[in-house]
This record gives structure tokens, sequence and C-alpha cells, in this order.
């Protein structure tokens, strides 16, 4: 497995858990989606290999960055924004390991990927609203750093 493969696994795995009221759209970046709303941004930040001294085998860590992004246009649209990010924090508030989907004849089974942790880093200087003075749209930006530490294959 390798970095691009777990920012891929883990944009799907936020997508499965966030409740369907959110109407969240998950994307990596760099991407060309620039749908009006509140979207939910995942982008590579750094990858870097370590040694565990206790083991042979090598563990990689991926530094991603989570966004919810977008404009709130309307009251109903800041609300989407918040139950977005509050549903980001419930789900990510212990930490987890990482999840891929197998088909299997009764349908999709979730399997959690051996070796794996996840991390969230959230920065108290952030600002979710980043134009508090404006009537009509509200531009949302609220950022966290998610680490994973995985096997390197």
């Amino acid at each position: 497995m390798n970095s691009f493969e777990v920012m891929n696994l883990f944009a799907a795995q936020i997508k499965r858990h966030l409740p369907a009221e959110t109407k969240a759209k998950v994307i990596t970046t760099p991407s060309s989606v620039k749908d009006k709303g509140v979207t939910v941004r995942i982008s590579l930040l750094k990858t870097s290999l370590g040694m565990q001294p206790s083991a042979a085998r090598n563990i990689r860590t991926a530094r991603l960055r989570l966004q919810v992004s977008g404009t709130a246009e309307s009251a109903t649209g800041l609300k989407q924004a918040v139950e977005m990010i509050e549903a980001v924090d419930r789900y990510l508030k212990e930490p987890r390991t990482l999840e891929r989907e197998e088909k299997t004849e009764e349908g999709v089974k979730i399997i959690p990927v051996p070796n794996t942790r996840i991390l969230q880093q959230v920065s108290q200087e952030d600002s979710f609203v980043s134009s508090p003075d404006s009537t009509e749209v509200q531009d949302v930006d609220d950022n966290r750093i998610i680490t994973i530490n995985f096997q390197e294959d």
C-alpha cells in the first residue's frame, strides 16, 4: 500500500461514515470540482518513511489535510456546514484504523486494514467562518491534519 492509496481509502471511509443528512461531497485534491455549497476536501500534505525499532517492516506516515470548505449562502447552508463539521469531529474523536471495502456475495463488507492508525490534529487558531461581517455569504473553512500510519508494501 502507498500513500496515494491510503488517501483514497481514507476519503471513502469518511464519506461512508458521514450521516446522509449532511449531504457531504467528499473529494480528493487536486480536483476540478467547483460545486456550490460546502465540501470535504482531502489533500496529501506529506509522506515519510520511518523504521519501527522493534520490527523488521517499514512503517510509512501519510499526513493529510481534511478541509470542510465552501460557501454557505443561507441559514440552511450554514446549518449543513456545522452538521458536517460536527459529524467529522465525532467520527475522528478516537484514534481509528483505516478501512477498505471488499465485495462479497452478500454485498460490500468493510474490512479494517491491519497495522494502521488514524489520528487527527485540530488547530485552535482555525477559523470556521472566514468572513463573519458578510450578511449574504459565509465562507466556511475548517481544517484539520490527519496522520495515518501504515505498513508499506
